[in-house]
């Protein structure tokens, strides 16, 4: 976060906050019409999560988090549901290519604070079918949890986590 441009930050809230918020504002319009219906934001374990290196992405999808929090309130009286989908590491291609873009602004040489090697973790990712057969089961489902996280271990990595960081002293 200290290194990365601001440009390369407006450009990552642009596609993954501004963009989506507008289309979603355009469906939504018709949906407090029609009642009961249901919009689903596809978020990430990194909207809840802090990872060090990837804090712009990270920040985006907080915003998600917000966003569909919000908007889970404000539309509730008018019958339409709001909820995210939070994916972990799926072995789709995207992580590596994340990774790959922090090399495109990151230069060692001029650098103050070191890389890590994100290498591990890319080497655990999960099958992307338990992704994809969520999606499917709850997408059109009328009663599931507000937030869809998978695969389920990453669950109690994330609850532990937050609840690490109430106890976290500086």
């Amino acid at each position: 976060m200290v290194e990365i441009s601001v440009e390369r930050v407006r450009e990552l809230f642009e596609t993954n906050v501004f963009s989506h918020l507008e289309l979603t504002q355009g469906f939504v319009r018709k949906m407090i019409k029609q009642g009961h219906c249901k919009v689903i934001w596809i978020s990430s374990m990194a909207g809840i999560l802090k990872v060090p290196f990837v804090g712009t992405y990270c920040a985006t999808k907080h915003a998600i988090e917000a966003i569909a929090w919000t908007m889970k309130e404000e539309l509730k009286p008018y019958g339409v549901k709001v909820a995210t989908i939070n994916p972990s590491l799926f072995r789709t291609g995207f992580n590596d290519t994340g990774v790959e873009n922090m090399y495109q602004w990151y230069d060692p040489e001029k650098s103050l604070i070191k890389l890590p090697d994100y290498r591990d973790a890319l080497s655990h990712q999960s099958d992307p079918q338990e992704m994809i057969d969520t999606m499917v089961e709850v997408i059109p489902s009328d009663h599931h949890l507000y937030r869809t996280v998978k695969p389920d271990k990453t669950v109690d990595m994330i609850k532990q986590f937050q609840a690490n960081e109430w106890k976290a002293e500086l």
